[in-house]
């Protein structure tokens, strides 16, 4: 080692170099200038040095963004057909396309997963209202079966009721055929019983005539006690008897007339 004679270029150096490395590092904005590290403990006096230029502390660059999604695959052996604007290519992979195609691919992939979950929910729907037609059809089928039931059971019983009728009704026109045939007889018994009194009242009327029958029959009232007629009321009898027994036998053809006309 020999000892150089200090060079007067050398401060002149140190300082360019200096103000470089200033001029760089200020437009970085990523770059932040932080002290150096501390100085270890002074040691035993020596030359002076030529001042330390400070350290540069990069900052860590900001954590990158997510990845974007992959791209989705097509199956080995499957490709996809695209026809735009009258022309038609065939891919095999997603990387094939260009970005406008892609983007339109991947568009109408959501488009059909969109669908294929409305599509899902419609028959769900479907199902539903199935289930639903199902319990109406059971319930409606249980509700006719219910009136149908009902309905026998209120055939029955008006059936039973009309028969019940029938035999009240039967037996009600035994009845009455009964007492019109009492009736009938009743009637021309009557009628025979006023035609015998009509006759007995023309006899009667005939003996009225005689004077000794009319002096017998006021001699009969005054031992009766009963009230005594005149023998000129006894002969004024004697001639409206047998107008009386012509009404009274006038009365009894009507009776026997009446009798026949009953059913």
């Amino acid at each position: 080692m020999k000892t150089r004679p200090a060079s007067p270029t050398r401060p002149l150096v140190a300082a360019l170099t200096i103000a470089g490395l200033v001029a760089v590092a200020t437009p970085i904005a990523a770059i932040e200038l932080a002290p150096g590290p501390p100085a270890p403990p002074a040691a035993p006096p020596a030359p002076p040095a030529p001042p330390a230029l400070p350290s540069l502390h990069v900052m860590p660059a900001p954590p990158a963004p997510p990845a974007p999604p992959a791209p989705p695959r097509i199956q080995d052996g499957s490709r996809i057909t695209i026809t735009n604007g009258g022309r038609t290519r065939v891919y095999h992979s997603v990387e094939e396309m260009d970005p406008e195609t892609r983007r339109a691919y991947e568009q109408a992939l959501e488009e059909a997963a969109d669908a294929r979950a409305t599509a899902a929910e419609a028959r769900e729907q479907a199902r539903a209202a199935m289930a639903d037609g199902a319990r109406a059809r059971a319930e409606a089928q249980v509700h006719h079966a219910v009136a149908m039931q009902q309905a026998r059971a209120a055939t029955s019983e008006a059936q039973a009721a009309a028969a019940q009728a029938r035999v009240h009704a039967a037996a009600a026109r035994g009845e009455v055929r009964q007492a019109m045939a009492r009736a009938r007889v009743e009637m021309r018994q009557g009628a025979d019983q006023m035609d015998r009194g009509a006759e007995e009242m023309r006899e009667e009327g005939r003996r009225l005539r005689d004077p000794a029958y009319r002096a017998e029959q006021i001699e009969r009232a005054r031992r009766r006690g009963d009230r005594v007629p005149t023998d000129a009321e006894l002969l004024e009898l004697s001639r409206d008897l047998p107008q009386k027994a012509d009404e009274l036998e006038a009365q009894a053809r009507q009776l026997r007339e009446e009798a026949d006309g009953i059913g």
